[in-house]
Protein backbone atom coordinates (compact mmCIF):
# COMPACT_ATOMS: atom_id res chain seq x y z
CA UNK A 1 0.00 0.00 0.00
CA UNK A 2 1.60 3.18 -1.17
CA UNK A 3 -0.30 5.97 0.54
CA UNK A 4 -3.59 7.21 1.94
CA UNK A 5 -5.52 9.08 -0.73
CA UNK A 6 -8.33 11.36 0.30
CA UNK A 7 -11.91 11.16 -0.93
CA UNK A 8 -11.46 14.34 -2.96
CA UNK A 9 -9.03 12.56 -5.30
CA UNK A 10 -10.74 9.18 -5.31
CA UNK A 11 -10.89 9.13 -9.10
CA UNK A 12 -7.13 8.68 -9.38
CA UNK A 13 -7.40 5.55 -7.27
CA UNK A 14 -10.09 4.22 -9.59
CA UNK A 15 -7.75 4.69 -12.52
CA UNK A 16 -5.19 2.64 -10.60
CA UNK A 17 -7.79 -0.08 -10.03
CA UNK A 18 -8.87 -0.16 -13.67
CA UNK A 19 -5.31 -0.39 -14.99
CA UNK A 20 -4.32 -3.07 -12.42
CA UNK A 21 -1.34 -1.25 -11.00
CA UNK A 22 -0.07 -1.40 -7.42
CA UNK A 23 -2.96 -1.22 -4.90
CA UNK A 24 -3.35 1.80 -2.66
CA UNK A 25 -5.89 2.63 0.04
CA UNK A 26 -8.41 5.43 0.10
CA UNK A 27 -10.37 6.88 3.00
CA UNK A 28 -14.16 6.79 3.17
CA UNK A 29 -15.92 9.24 5.44
CA UNK A 30 -18.65 7.91 7.72
CA UNK A 31 -19.08 11.18 9.58
CA UNK A 32 -17.25 14.49 9.88
CA UNK A 33 -14.67 13.16 12.33
CA UNK A 34 -14.19 9.45 11.56
CA UNK A 35 -12.54 8.06 8.42
CA UNK A 36 -12.28 4.47 7.24
CA UNK A 37 -9.67 3.04 4.92
CA UNK A 38 -10.72 1.43 1.64
CA UNK A 39 -8.07 -0.90 0.22
CA UNK A 40 -7.90 -2.02 -3.39
CA UNK A 41 -7.62 -5.78 -3.77
CA UNK A 42 -5.14 -6.36 -6.56
CA UNK A 43 -4.80 -9.59 -8.52
CA UNK A 44 -2.21 -8.63 -11.05
CA UNK A 45 -0.38 -11.48 -12.83
CA UNK A 46 2.77 -9.61 -11.86
CA UNK A 47 2.21 -10.65 -8.24
CA UNK A 48 2.36 -14.18 -6.89
CA UNK A 49 -0.85 -14.26 -4.86
CA UNK A 50 -4.30 -15.24 -6.07
CA UNK A 51 -7.38 -13.58 -4.61
CA UNK A 52 -10.94 -14.65 -5.22
CA UNK A 53 -14.41 -15.54 -4.02
CA UNK A 54 -15.95 -18.94 -3.63
CA UNK A 55 -19.29 -20.17 -2.30
CA UNK A 56 -18.01 -20.01 1.28
CA UNK A 57 -17.34 -16.28 1.20
CA UNK A 58 -13.95 -14.82 0.54
CA UNK A 59 -10.52 -16.30 -0.09
CA UNK A 60 -7.82 -13.88 0.99
CA UNK A 61 -4.42 -13.65 -0.64
CA UNK A 62 -2.80 -15.82 2.00
CA UNK A 63 0.42 -17.80 1.95
CA UNK A 64 -0.20 -20.22 4.77
CA UNK A 65 2.89 -20.54 6.95
CA UNK A 66 0.83 -21.93 9.83
CA UNK A 67 -1.78 -24.63 10.01
CA UNK A 68 -5.36 -23.38 9.95
CA UNK A 69 -8.75 -24.32 11.34
CA UNK A 70 -11.60 -22.26 9.87
CA UNK A 71 -15.33 -22.40 10.55
CA UNK A 72 -17.78 -20.04 8.81
CA UNK A 73 -21.51 -19.43 8.77
CA UNK A 74 -22.49 -17.99 5.38
CA UNK A 75 -25.60 -16.18 4.15
CA UNK A 76 -26.32 -15.18 0.55
CA UNK A 77 -29.09 -12.63 -0.03
CA UNK A 78 -30.50 -11.85 -3.48
CA UNK A 79 -33.82 -10.10 -4.17
CA UNK A 80 -34.61 -10.13 -0.41
CA UNK A 81 -34.33 -13.94 -0.30
CA UNK A 82 -31.56 -15.46 1.84
CA UNK A 83 -29.98 -18.91 1.79
CA UNK A 84 -27.95 -20.17 4.73
CA UNK A 85 -24.94 -22.51 4.66
CA UNK A 86 -21.78 -23.30 6.57
CA UNK A 87 -18.23 -24.35 5.86
CA UNK A 88 -15.29 -25.63 7.86
CA UNK A 89 -11.77 -26.66 6.97
CA UNK A 90 -8.51 -27.69 8.59
CA UNK A 91 -5.19 -27.45 6.74
CA UNK A 92 -2.08 -28.85 8.40
CA UNK A 93 1.08 -27.31 6.95
CA UNK A 94 4.43 -29.03 6.64
CA UNK A 95 6.74 -26.03 7.09
CA UNK A 96 9.74 -28.09 5.99
CA UNK A 97 8.31 -28.45 2.46
CA UNK A 98 7.84 -24.97 0.98
CA UNK A 99 6.50 -24.37 -2.53
CA UNK A 100 9.00 -22.11 -4.31
CA UNK A 101 8.38 -20.29 -7.59
CA UNK A 102 10.92 -19.65 -10.34
CA UNK A 103 12.00 -16.42 -8.60
CA UNK A 104 12.93 -18.36 -5.42
CA UNK A 105 9.97 -16.90 -3.51
CA UNK A 106 8.01 -19.09 -1.11
CA UNK A 107 4.37 -19.07 -2.28
CA UNK A 108 3.01 -21.74 0.05
CA UNK A 109 3.68 -25.03 1.77
CA UNK A 110 2.72 -28.65 1.26
CA UNK A 111 0.13 -30.05 3.63
CA UNK A 112 -0.10 -33.36 5.48
CA UNK A 113 -2.89 -35.79 6.30
CA UNK A 114 -3.03 -35.19 10.05
CA UNK A 115 -5.80 -37.64 10.82
CA UNK A 116 -9.38 -37.26 12.04
CA UNK A 117 -10.85 -33.81 12.67
CA UNK A 118 -14.29 -33.06 14.11
CA UNK A 119 -15.67 -29.51 14.04
CA UNK A 120 -18.56 -28.95 16.45
CA UNK A 121 -18.89 -32.77 16.67
CA UNK A 122 -19.21 -33.07 12.86
CA UNK A 123 -16.65 -35.30 11.15
CA UNK A 124 -14.70 -33.65 8.34
CA UNK A 125 -13.83 -35.21 4.98
CA UNK A 126 -10.28 -35.46 3.62
CA UNK A 127 -10.06 -33.92 0.14
CA UNK A 128 -7.24 -32.75 -2.19
CA UNK A 129 -5.65 -29.39 -1.34
CA UNK A 130 -4.63 -27.29 -4.33
CA UNK A 131 -2.50 -24.15 -4.35
CA UNK A 132 -2.93 -21.38 -6.94
CA UNK A 133 -0.23 -18.80 -7.59
CA UNK A 134 1.30 -16.78 -10.38
CA UNK A 135 4.73 -17.69 -11.71
CA UNK A 136 6.22 -15.48 -14.45
CA UNK A 137 2.73 -14.20 -15.36
CA UNK A 138 1.42 -17.77 -15.64
CA UNK A 139 -1.28 -19.10 -13.31
CA UNK A 140 -0.16 -22.31 -11.63
CA UNK A 141 -2.74 -24.63 -10.09
CA UNK A 142 -1.01 -27.52 -8.36
CA UNK A 143 -1.86 -30.31 -5.94
CA UNK A 144 0.12 -29.83 -2.69
CA UNK A 145 -1.54 -32.30 -0.31
CA UNK A 146 -4.87 -32.76 1.43
CA UNK A 147 -7.15 -30.84 3.76
CA UNK A 148 -10.14 -31.64 5.97
CA UNK A 149 -13.44 -30.00 5.01
CA UNK A 150 -16.97 -29.83 6.35
CA UNK A 151 -19.97 -28.52 4.38
CA UNK A 152 -23.37 -27.51 5.70
CA UNK A 153 -25.58 -27.40 2.61
CA UNK A 154 -27.62 -24.33 1.80
CA UNK A 155 -31.13 -24.04 3.22
CA UNK A 156 -33.82 -21.38 3.04
CA UNK A 157 -34.51 -21.16 6.78
CA UNK A 158 -31.81 -20.48 9.39
CA UNK A 159 -33.44 -22.80 11.92
CA UNK A 160 -32.75 -25.74 9.58
CA UNK A 161 -29.03 -24.93 9.57
CA UNK A 162 -28.84 -24.02 13.27
CA UNK A 163 -25.34 -22.61 12.94
CA UNK A 164 -23.68 -22.05 16.36
CA UNK A 165 -23.24 -18.27 16.30
CA UNK A 166 -22.02 -16.64 19.51
CA UNK A 167 -21.12 -19.98 21.11
CA UNK A 168 -18.05 -21.94 22.11
CA UNK A 169 -17.76 -25.08 19.98
CA UNK A 170 -15.50 -28.15 20.33
CA UNK A 171 -12.76 -28.95 17.80
CA UNK A 172 -11.45 -32.51 18.13
CA UNK A 173 -8.22 -33.83 16.60
CA UNK A 174 -6.97 -37.45 16.47
CA UNK A 175 -3.60 -37.95 14.79
CA UNK A 176 -2.36 -41.08 12.98
CA UNK A 177 -0.95 -42.43 16.26
CA UNK A 178 -4.31 -42.16 17.98
CA UNK A 179 -3.41 -39.16 20.16
CA UNK A 180 -6.44 -36.96 20.78
CA UNK A 181 -6.60 -33.21 21.36
CA UNK A 182 -9.72 -31.23 22.21
CA UNK A 183 -9.93 -27.47 21.69
CA UNK A 184 -12.68 -24.89 22.00
CA UNK A 185 -13.34 -22.27 19.33
CA UNK A 186 -15.28 -19.08 20.00
CA UNK A 187 -17.82 -18.26 17.28
CA UNK A 188 -18.71 -14.62 16.53
CA UNK A 189 -22.16 -13.17 16.69
CA UNK A 190 -24.08 -13.44 13.44
CA UNK A 191 -23.47 -10.46 11.18
CA UNK A 192 -26.49 -8.93 9.48
CA UNK A 193 -25.69 -6.58 6.61
CA UNK A 194 -28.05 -4.04 5.10
CA UNK A 195 -27.90 -1.83 2.01
CA UNK A 196 -30.04 1.23 1.38
CA UNK A 197 -30.12 2.70 -2.12
CA UNK A 198 -31.33 6.20 -2.99
CA UNK A 199 -31.78 7.36 -6.55
CA UNK A 200 -30.65 5.62 -9.74
CA UNK A 201 -27.11 4.46 -10.54
CA UNK A 202 -26.69 6.88 -13.43
CA UNK A 203 -27.99 9.93 -11.57
CA UNK A 204 -25.93 12.45 -9.61
CA UNK A 205 -28.12 12.09 -6.50
CA UNK A 206 -27.47 8.35 -6.27
CA UNK A 207 -26.44 7.23 -2.76
CA UNK A 208 -25.65 3.81 -1.36
CA UNK A 209 -25.39 3.28 2.40
CA UNK A 210 -24.20 0.03 3.95
CA UNK A 211 -24.66 -0.93 7.59
CA UNK A 212 -24.39 -3.96 9.85
CA UNK A 213 -25.28 -4.92 13.41
CA UNK A 214 -22.62 -4.10 16.03
CA UNK A 215 -20.94 -6.63 18.32
CA UNK A 216 -18.50 -6.57 21.23
CA UNK A 217 -16.55 -9.55 19.85
CA UNK A 218 -14.54 -9.89 16.66
CA UNK A 219 -13.50 -7.57 13.87
CA UNK A 220 -15.43 -6.64 10.71
CA UNK A 221 -14.23 -6.50 7.10
CA UNK A 222 -16.38 -5.60 4.10
CA UNK A 223 -15.53 -6.72 0.57
CA UNK A 224 -16.98 -5.01 -2.51
CA UNK A 225 -16.91 -7.24 -5.57
CA UNK A 226 -18.65 -8.21 -8.78
CA UNK A 227 -19.83 -11.16 -10.83
CA UNK A 228 -19.03 -10.71 -14.52
CA UNK A 229 -21.64 -11.24 -17.23
CA UNK A 230 -19.52 -13.00 -19.86
CA UNK A 231 -17.07 -15.05 -17.78
CA UNK A 232 -19.38 -15.50 -14.76
CA UNK A 233 -16.29 -15.04 -12.59
CA UNK A 234 -16.44 -13.61 -9.07
CA UNK A 235 -13.98 -10.77 -8.51
CA UNK A 236 -13.24 -9.01 -5.20
CA UNK A 237 -12.28 -5.37 -5.84
CA UNK A 238 -12.12 -3.42 -2.56
CA UNK A 239 -11.78 -4.20 1.14
CA UNK A 240 -12.96 -2.02 4.01
CA UNK A 241 -10.91 -3.12 7.03
CA UNK A 242 -12.45 -3.03 10.49
CA UNK A 243 -14.35 0.29 10.24
CA UNK A 244 -14.83 2.15 13.49
CA UNK A 245 -18.57 2.59 12.95
CA UNK A 246 -21.20 0.19 11.62
CA UNK A 247 -22.52 2.43 8.82
CA UNK A 248 -20.81 3.85 5.73
CA UNK A 249 -21.81 5.83 2.66
CA UNK A 250 -20.16 4.42 -0.47
CA UNK A 251 -19.21 7.28 -2.83
CA UNK A 252 -21.26 7.54 -6.00
CA UNK A 253 -18.13 7.87 -8.14
CA UNK A 254 -16.82 4.51 -6.87
CA UNK A 255 -19.98 2.60 -7.77
CA UNK A 256 -20.31 4.32 -11.14
CA UNK A 257 -16.75 3.37 -12.09
CA UNK A 258 -17.37 -0.26 -11.10
CA UNK A 259 -20.55 -0.31 -13.18
CA UNK A 260 -18.64 0.76 -16.28
CA UNK A 261 -17.41 -2.84 -16.48
CA UNK A 262 -19.63 -5.61 -17.83
CA UNK A 263 -21.03 -7.01 -14.58
CA UNK A 264 -24.12 -9.00 -13.70
CA UNK A 265 -24.05 -8.53 -9.92
CA UNK A 266 -22.53 -6.09 -7.47
CA UNK A 267 -21.68 -7.98 -4.26
CA UNK A 268 -21.19 -6.65 -0.74
CA UNK A 269 -19.67 -9.18 1.64
CA UNK A 270 -19.87 -8.46 5.39
CA UNK A 271 -17.44 -10.55 7.47
CA UNK A 272 -17.25 -10.71 11.26
CA UNK A 273 -14.32 -12.85 12.43
CA UNK A 274 -12.42 -13.96 15.50
CA UNK A 275 -8.82 -15.17 15.16
CA UNK A 276 -6.95 -17.05 17.88
CA UNK A 277 -3.45 -18.58 17.96
CA UNK A 278 -3.39 -21.19 20.72
CA UNK A 279 -0.23 -23.00 21.81
CA UNK A 280 -0.80 -26.73 21.18
CA UNK A 281 2.31 -28.91 21.14
CA UNK A 282 1.19 -31.79 18.92
CA UNK A 283 -0.57 -29.47 16.42
CA UNK A 284 2.44 -27.20 15.80
CA UNK A 285 1.97 -23.57 14.76
CA UNK A 286 -1.76 -23.20 14.15
CA UNK A 287 -4.42 -20.53 14.21
CA UNK A 288 -8.18 -20.72 14.52
CA UNK A 289 -10.50 -18.43 12.55
CA UNK A 290 -14.26 -18.31 13.05
CA UNK A 291 -16.44 -16.19 10.77
CA UNK A 292 -19.94 -14.96 10.14
CA UNK A 293 -20.33 -13.95 6.48
CA UNK A 294 -23.25 -12.17 4.80
CA UNK A 295 -23.10 -11.73 1.02
CA UNK A 296 -25.66 -9.32 -0.43
CA UNK A 297 -26.02 -9.55 -4.21
CA UNK A 298 -27.38 -6.60 -6.19
CA UNK A 299 -28.45 -7.50 -9.71
CA UNK A 300 -27.40 -4.97 -12.38
CA UNK A 301 -29.83 -4.85 -15.30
Amino acid sequence: MNQIIKYSILFSILVTFITCQEPAPVELVNDQEVTTELEIINESPGSYSVTGYDSTGVIDEVTYDKSLVLYSGVKNTLNKLTRYSGFGEAIFINSSEPIINSNDKVVGYKSIDFGEVLINNNKTEVVPYRLKYYDNFRLVDTLVGVKNVLYHRGVSFPSLLNFPYNKNIPISFKDKNGRETLMVMRMPEEIVGDIKVKGLYDEENFELTISWNPSDFGTVDIIIGTRQKITDSLNPLFRIKDPSKNSLIIPNILIREILKTDIKYLIFTFIRKIIEEPQINNLGDIYFASQSIHNIWIEIN
